[in-house]
């Protein structure tokens, strides 16, 4: 990781004429703020000086929520697309993308940081309508920086059945014409607490999603309790609790483990989003990261791992 500059140093990248060659791309869109321009200034003088956008990934990120049935009053994010700076200090994206940044400014920065509102119903076509939203959204999000010169890297977070909102993406890109198909592209996918059902966990199998990331836990009630209408009847016949899993299946581009947090046995579905789990996320990843390459066992593999928040 690169350590943070000085505010000096920052204060110094306003003056280049980078900054206002970016400025002018500011003005053509409302969805930017001002901090948007600064933070290129910044992420291409970490890089070395005048570097062209065309050649510098911007890390882009997008807070998906779960349903709002759930989570009742703490989602006050509008439905659609918005910048961090357009959110209400009391909606849990505000909060969990300020401790996010704090945690690694770098690969999290606010100025591209975006919250993805919808309606929050518990039903499976409501998450496919709001998969056709967000991949509408993304699409012109990407174009937007497009037209800047910068290409992103897009990071989705999800929560709860956000998770199976994002993964319907791979349905969405399938009936996109090859050129919209080719721009869906998420690079990094963190699902947390999701609900792992039948009709949409062979989707991170789809080539929509470079990198995947799911984190459960075993003190996570309503993640398992979530009803799959689908299998309901199935589940009942076989004597089982109608209701959800916890683990997606095996691929080499999913990383996934058990959330444990010193003395207790794991974290309560809503603590996947407290902004104190948002802070520590960074280094979840890169602990993730480090056993992909290190240490792949079979429980790695399978998602058995167990990470203990207390220790990070």
């Amino acid at each position: 990781m690169v350590k943070r500059l000085q505010l000096q140093s920052y204060n110094q990248c306003l003056n280049q004429d980078q900054y206002q060659e970016q400025e002018q791309y500011y003005l053509e869109d409302s969805m930017f703020e001002r901090d948007t321009v600064l933070n290129f200034c910044l992420s291409s003088m970490i890089m070395g000086g005048n570097i062209h956008a065309n050649q510098l990934a911007v890390p882009v990120t997008v807070f998906v929520h779960g349903t709002s049935m759930i989570l009742g009053r703490i989602v006050y994010t509008p439905e659609g697309l918005h910048n961090f700076s357009k959110l209400s200090k009391i909606d849990l994206a505000y909060k969990f993308g300020l401790e996010l940044a704090r945690g690694d400014s770098l690969n999290f920065p606010l100025s591209d940081y975006y919250s993805f509102g919808w309606r929050g119903e518990l039903d499976f076509k409501r998450r496919e309508q709001a998969a056709e939203e967000l991949a509408e959204q993304l699409l012109k999000l990407i174009e937007i920086y497009k037209k800047r010169g910068q290409r992103i890297k897009l990071t989705v977070i999800t929560h709860s059945h956000g998770g199976n909102v994002a993964l319907n993406l791979a349905q969405v890109a399938a009936n996109l014409s090859p050129e919209k198909r080719q721009l869906l592209v998420v690079d990094c996918l963190i699902m947390l607490a999701c609900p792992v059902q039948v009709k949409t966990r062979d989707y991170i199998h789809s080539l929509v999603f470079v990198s995947i990331y799911a984190l459960y836990s075993k003190l996570d009630f309503i993640q398992v309790a979530a009803p799959q209408l689908s299998e309901w009847q199935n589940q009942l016949e076989q004597g089982e609790i109608p209701g959800s899993e916890r683990i997606f299946p095996v691929d080499l581009r999913l990383k996934q483990a058990e959330v444990k947090s010193g003395w207790r046995p794991g974290i309560p579905h809503l603590e996947f989003i407290h902004p104190s789990f948002a802070y520590k996320l960074p280094k979840i990843l890169n602990r993730l990261d480090w056993y992909a390459e290190n240490s792949p066992t079979q429980a790695f593999l399978k998602g058995r791992l167990s990470l203990d928040l207390a220790k990070l």
